[in-house]
């Protein structure tokens, strides 16, 4: 077992696992309730704005939380300038932001985004400056800590959001809840991770991690284009009611990814760039990691894609059934975009951001020709089909950089072992949908519960024969071993992930 002082990356997965699923849970219920008090067209107007929001987040970024965490020698001086630094850059950020607000309600034709973008000035302040706080205690592997933090700024937005949404505040109740969350999230960081403001900023310090953090920078560029590119031209080009059926089905999506790869993926960095000149150290843990990642995948995809309409009915009600389609063809890319959700901190473990950035660039370029033609054809259903396209291909390109830049070694050889829960989905899928038409079950909640029970059935007799139980039964026997005092060693066991 990878050992670093008495944290290793099951305990740490286990402790973000804990305040990962209670913040999913929250989010579907609390995203349940307000889905059925403001209508579509609220969160189409919110969806369209917050993809500018989230571009200022990736540029308050500058690749700097990454290097805070990558750089070991950075002096708690060198951290507090970083810090100062980017205080005003928040305010430059923020400023930009408010001025943003007339050419985006010229582009969607609306004033109401006017002042929509001077409230959210403020979320783009607090998220800035949030960045190195939040490093910090990334870096010191305070995981307990953020998860609670997680779970108690998740209740208290949520909880505001809702109360709004009731008063009649419509869409602004959305709005408001980012901003109460980038402000609580930033207050706790700051308070506990102990940064301070300096007289005068150290610009060697911020030079000296400048060759780490700028393709991180620009690595961040080209992932917010590759993931924000089709609700821009959506919200643009079909506007806000479409939109919101699209983001709401891309949201969906994303739920195994949090489940999972959201999980994993936020404690890799800290932990495994210790390593970052073991080679194979790194490799072993990534290898096992993807092994569990790929049978979670080979269960939520048939699931999804087979109970579309139920989960979408169940969750969200009747009005939000024209998102059933795309969120069962976004689904099919549950796979590859829980693939790739580690890479990004295999990637930075290695130090190799520059390799990083390349397959951004190709990623990017890749999925942005086919969201482009999607959004020609005019239909929701196909961009997200031709999303879920982009994102196998962008898998692959990935994990071909990944194996040949960071491990050399062969990307076939890499992928060929997930081949047999590539080939159980296609047939877990084939026979839902072969079997499910033919039994006449009406009850909207029967209907879900009949078909996780034969996916369950199916995914069951799948691990059984083909003994693909294994990384679970590792995982759990590893969670469950009695905790004793780690020392500060590396040990590389078989059983750990």
């Amino acid at each position: 077992m990878v050992v670093l002082g008495d944290m290793s990356i099951k305990k740490a997965a286990a402790i973000n696992a804990a305040s990962r699923y209670s913040a999913v849970f929250m989010n579907i219920i609390f995203t349940a309730i307000l889905s059925r008090i403001l209508v579509p067209d609220d969160y189409g107007i919110v969806a369209a704005v917050m993809v500018f929001t989230t571009f200022f987040e990736r540029l308050s970024d500058l690749g700097f939380g990454a290097a805070v965490i990558q750089q070991k020698d950075l002096s708690k001086k060198d951290i507090d300038s970083i810090f100062t630094f980017t205080i005003f850059l928040g305010f430059v950020l923020a400023l930009l932001f408010m001025l943003l607000g007339y050419p985006i309600a010229r582009i969607y034709k609306s004033d109401v985004y006017v002042m929509i973008c001077i409230i959210l000035s403020l979320s783009v302040f607090f998220n800035t400056i949030n960045m190195v706080p939040k490093a910090v205690l990334m870096k010191e592997k305070r995981f307990a800590l953020i998860g609670i933090r997680v779970i108690i700024v998740d209740v208290a937005g949520y909880g505001l959001a809702i109360f709004l949404a009731l008063l009649g505040f419509k869409y602004y109740a959305l709005i408001w809840q980012s901003i109460a969350s980038a402000f609580m999230k930033f207050m706790w960081n700051k308070q506990t991770s102990k940064v301070k403001i300096t007289a005068r900023i150290n610009f060697a310090a911020i030079r000296g991690v400048a060759a780490f953090s700028l393709f991180q920078f620009a690595s961040n560029l080209m992932n917010y284009f590759e993931q924000n590119l089709d609700n821009l031209l959506i919200g643009i080009v079909l506007g806000s009611k479409p939109l919101a059926f699209y983001d709401m089905a891309y949201k969906i999506t994303k739920y195994p990814v949090n489940f999972t790869g959201g999980i994993i993926a936020p404690v890799l960095h800290p932990i495994l760039s210790e390593y970052q000149h073991v080679k194979e150290i790194i490799y072993v843990k990534y290898m096992k990691i993807q092994e569990l990642i790929s049978k979670v995948a080979a269960f939520c995809i048939p699931f999804c894609f087979s109970a579309g309409y139920e989960i979408i009915a169940l969750l969200y009600g009747d009005q939000w059934l024209q998102a059933v389609k795309p969120f069962q063809y976004l689904s099919t890319a549950i796979y590859p975009i829980l693939f790739v959700s580690t890479s990004k901190a295999i990637f930075q473990s290695l130090g190799d951001t520059k390799t990083l950035f390349k397959a951004g660039c190709i990623n990017a370029v890749f999925t942005g020709a086919l969201i482009i033609l999607g959004v020609r054809t005019g239909s929701i259903e196909t961009i997200a089909l031709l999303v879920a396209v982009a994102n196998w291909g962008n898998m692959f390109t990935t994990i071909t950089m990944l194996m040949t830049k960071g491990f050399h070694k062969s990307p076939i050889g890499f992928l060929t072992h997930f081949s047999k829960d590539l080939l159980a989905i296609v047939i877990m899928v084939a026979i839902l949908e072969l079997v499910t038409p033919y039994v006449p079950i009406t009850n909207v909640l029967l209907s879900f519960g009949f078909k996780l029970f034969l996916t369950m059935a199916l995914y069951g007799a799948y691990l059984w024969v083909t003994k693909g139980y294994e990384p679970f039964v590792s995982l759990l026997s590893g969670l469950l071993k009695k905790k004793g005092k780690a020392p500060a060693v590396e040990k590389i066991h078989k059983d750990d992930d």
